[in-house]
């Protein structure tokens, strides 16, 4: 998960979490303790309320049928030769975005996972473990909520009941 971010692998651990509409308090734990907790940062997108809306920080903001720029310049044969470093190679600049136009906009595969992630933050919330919701409350506080689920929101059904 830390090396590229993929919906299967969230769906993955959601589906540990809970059997039978039940959750699986150990594995909601441990779920939990690794993801929200200690590698939150390097797998999950951070979200805030910046300037009254709901903004989504991502690595790069790359929109639906776009390409990632560097992995054409990989694709084309291009990159750097013996003794050059690929200016490209450098970390991007992680920018914010409105959660609205990332959801609208964004690259379909970034937004899958972004639906995962919540999806996976509901999770381990069911049967009502404190600390998994401690932990999931720090990743999605209430004022986050509260706009995520308004019914103006422009999300789809499936993610806004995800946020449930």
């Amino acid at each position: 998960l830390k090396k590229g971010r993929s919906a299967g692998y969230l769906k993955f651990l959601s589906r540990l979490c809970v059997v039978n509409d039940t959750g699986i308090v150990d594995n909601q734990r441990l779920v939990s303790h690794l993801v929200l907790d200690r590698h939150r940062e390097d797998i999950l997108y951070t979200t805030a309320v910046r300037n009254g809306e709901l903004q989504i920080l991502l690595p790069k903001f790359v929109k639906k049928g776009e390409k990632d720029k560097k992995k054409d310049k990989a694709a084309d044969g291009g990159g750097d030769k013996k003794g050059e470093k690929d200016k490209d190679a450098e970390k991007p600049i992680p920018v914010w975005v409105p959660l609205a136009t990332f959801l609208e906009e964004g690259d379909s595969k970034m937004v899958k996972f972004f639906e995962s992630s919540i999806e996976m933050l509901g999770a381990v919330c069911i049967g009502a473990d404190e600390e998994c919701l401690r932990l999931a409350a720090r990743c999605l506080p209430m004022e986050q909520l509260s706009i995520a689920i308004d019914p103006g929101f422009p999300a789809s059904d499936a993610l806004r009941a995800s946020y449930f």
